[in-house]
């Protein structure tokens, strides 16, 4: 169409046709973006929801209470427990000795003594109690240090597996967070070349295909998507929906 009128300035005919074809390879990319909804921008990504990220982690299990149950009473050693109970029958023996010098145990045919009945069954009571407070008191440490180290597992290990869901859920944003910035990147890119050709070619060169000045015509292409290139398009960021 029609003859060169290419006014060249500094540069010259061979620098046009150098740059002609990358040019118009930008021209076309500006007519395909142009006709896409909103210039053909990369849709900024929706984050994951964080609702029911740590709620799906399990509680961890509290242990049994440290009490002086009958599991407890059936976990003791016999002859710890013969051990504590020695000394209590060492002294019942004493005191039967005591009632019978003082002769109130009683004989064969008529039996203990109403007296030596009495004593014997509120020694025994007593003796009863203080063996099993006795008993609780040697086993209530190592009793108590296990609960601890249960319980202190099942707190480690439930704040280990927060960690990890935390952990792993930043690591999805940041994947997504990357694809989309390389989705921004490879939209930027033509835009980018068409802004260096645009500083490079003359003012005044004409281009048979477009019937007027593609200085011009790409001038005000790369003015038109130079926010969404350079500012407004990679400063979109990424919307998170609401926990």
């Amino acid at each position: 169409m029609g003859g060169d009128n290419f006014s060249p300035n500094i540069y010259s005919k061979g620098m046009y046709g150098q740059l002609s074809p990358g040019y118009t390879n930008m021209f076309n990319a500006f007519n395909a973006s142009t006709a896409q909804p909103n210039y053909g921008i990369p849709t900024a990504p929706t984050m994951p929801s964080m609702s029911g990220v740590l709620s799906n982690v399990p509680m961890y299990n509290i242990p049994n209470a440290v009490g002086p149950t009958t599991d407890w009473w059936n976990s003791v050693d016999p002859n710890i427990k013969a051990g504590a109970w020695a000394p209590y029958e060492q002294g019942a023996s004493a005191l039967g000795e005591k009632l019978g010098s003082m002769g109130q145990l009683g004989s064969a045919r008529g039996g203990v003594s109403g007296n030596a009945a009495a004593g014997f069954g509120d020694y025994y009571a007593q003796a009863a109690n203080q063996y099993g407070l006795g008993l609780w008191n040697m086993s209530q440490p190592g009793l108590m240090a296990d609960y601890n180290a249960q319980l202190q597992r099942g707190i480690t290990g439930y704040g280990n597996q927060l960690t990890e869901q935390g952990m792993n859920y930043q690591n999805q944003m940041n994947q997504i967070n990357q694809n989309y910035n390389n989705q921004m990147t490879a939209w930027q890119l033509p835009w980018q070349m068409a802004t260096n050709y645009n500083s490079l070619m003359p003012s005044g060169t004409y281009h048979a295909d477009s019937g007027g000045t593609m200085g011009s015509i790409m001038g005000s292409a790369t003015s038109i998507l130079a926010p969404f290139a350079y500012g407004y398009g990679s400063g979109m960021g990424s919307s998170a929906s609401k926990p």
